[in-house]
């Protein structure tokens, strides 16, 4: 059970950027909580996937093991994702044919990211475009890695931009 929730730091765009880092991470908490509001110059958006990625220490070899349960509309798709260099998948992102003003909301918690072990992940994400259409997804995965987690790198996968507005939290978690 979490005791203390810290903000660590906050990043709300005033421009559009591709990638935002959150660097020096401290080492003093035991759990990670990144919390996101997004949305893409890209025509991407609920009709297809948006590819943001998040990349743990700008990891280049990254491999990592992800699972996907997500539904869209009334159908549910999964999927298995493993050793890709991409980054840890999150997909979905409001895009520029989405209802105006609207962002998806995305939720990454690493457990334990400071241990010497794989570092696990639980991705929630959810987007909609008012009444026509909505997705919700859920993932899991492993970062295949043994070292503690001190950076994260989000980026858009579709060579677009978060727009201004996009905002990025990321908290430190102490357990009892």
């Amino acid at each position: 059970m979490a005791n203390t929730f810290t903000l660590i730091e906050a990043k709300t765009l005033s421009s559009a950027v591709s990638t935002v880092t959150f660097s020096l991470i401290p080492q003093t908490y035991t759990d990670l909580r990144l919390v996101l509001s997004l949305r893409s110059s890209t025509k991407e958006g609920l009709d297809e996937y948006s590819n943001n990625r998040v990349r743990p220490n700008a990891d280049a070899n990254l491999s990592y093991n992800d699972y996907i349960l997500g539904q869209y509309n009334s159908g549910v798709a999964t999927g298995v994702y493993s050793a890709q260099n991409i980054g840890i998948l999150f997909n979905y992102a409001n895009g520029n044919l989405t209802t105006g003003n609207t962002f998806s909301n995305t939720e990454i918690y690493f457990p334990n990211y400071t241990s010497s072990i794989y570092k696990s992940f639980i991705i929630h994400n959810a987007m909609e475009n008012n009444s026509t259409k909505g997705l919700i997804n859920i993932a899991g995965g492993v970062w295949n890695n043994t070292a503690p987690i001190t950076s994260l790198t989000i980026t858009e996968g579709n060579s677009g931009s978060y727009v201004v507005d996009s905002s990025f939290y990321l908290y430190g978690i102490k357990k009892l």
